[in-house]
C-alpha cells in the first residue's frame, strides 16, 4: 500500500491551480452562506421564541380578566338583585298600612282599648 501512495503524483501546472484556487473560492462561498444561513435561522427562532412568549403571556391575561368579569358579572348580579329589594322595601314603608302593621309586630304598638299578647313562637320570628 506504500508503495501506491508513492506511485501518485498531483500535476502542477496552471490548469490545476486554477481549478484549486477556484475549488477554495466555491469552498469560501458556501461556508459564508452556511454561516448567514445558520444566523438568519438562529434570529428567526429568537423571533419565534418571542413572538411565542407573547402569545401565551397574552392568552393567560385574557383568560385571568374573562374570570375576573365573571366574578364581578355575579356581585353585579347580586348587587341589582338586592337594590330591587331595598327599592320594594322603600316602597312598602311609604304605605301606611304596611308601616302600621310592622309597627304593630315588631314593637308590640295598640290602638287605644286593644290588648296585645305575645306567643313563644313570635319571639323565634323576632330573632330572624
Amino acid at each position: 500500500m506504500a508503495d501506491n501512495k508513492s506511485k501518485i503524483k498531483f500535476l502542477d501546472n496552471d490548469f490545476m491551480k486554477a481549478n484549486k484556487t477556484e475549488r477554495k473560492k466555491d469552498q469560501r462561498v458556501a461556508t459564508i452562506h452556511r454561516r448567514r444561513l445558520i444566523g438568519l435561522g438562529a434570529v428567526l427562532i429568537i423571533i419565534i421564541i418571542f413572538f411565542s412568549v407573547q402569545l401565551i403571556s397574552t392568552k393567560l391575561k385574557v383568560a385571568h380578566y374573562k374570570q375576573e368579569t365573571a366574578v364581578e358579572q355575579t356581585k353585579l348580579k347580586k348587587a341589582k338583585a338586592n337594590q330591587k329589594d331595598l327599592k320594594f322595601q322603600i316602597k312598602q314603608l311609604n304605605d301606611n298600612d304596611y308601616l302600621l302593621k310592622l309597627i304593630r309586630e315588631k314593637y308590640y304598638f295598640s290602638k287605644k282599648g286593644e290588648t296585645v299578647y305575645s306567643f313563644p313562637s313570635d319571639k323565634a320570628n323576632l330573632k330572624n
